[in-house]
């Protein structure tokens, strides 16, 4: 897992370096947006190809393999295949939260 903040990138920097824990290579993806209610947490969930997490406003906490890591606006998290997840939105200011999914090269 890799834990990001698009604030501390530099200009020009390589996305490949940033996203190299994903897939090489896959033939789709999948997106969706989720607007938490104050305090609102998902259950866990296993990564199955990749997915990437993009807090695109508010705050929340991410939990990986039961570890927390707090998270603000465009924070980004790329999660390896098998690592598990669950977001836990602020009280006062809930998440966001742009989702990305790696699809399957088999199609």
């Amino acid at each position: 897992m890799r834990h990001v903040s698009l604030y501390d990138l530099p200009d020009g920097n390589d996305q490949a370096e940033l996203l190299a824990n994903l897939p090489a290579s896959y033939g789709s993806f999948g997106a969706s947006v989720r607007f938490f209610a104050r305090g609102e947490a998902t259950e866990a969930q296993r990564a199955s190809n990749g997915v990437l997490l993009l807090v695109a406003q508010g705050s929340c906490v991410v939990r990986v393999d039961e570890t927390e890591y707090p998270a603000a606006r465009f924070d980004l998290f790329a999660l390896e295949s098998g690592e598990t997840f669950e977001i836990c939105a602020d009280e006062i200011d809930p998440a966001v939260v742009l989702r990305i999914d790696a699809g399957n090269s088999e199609g």
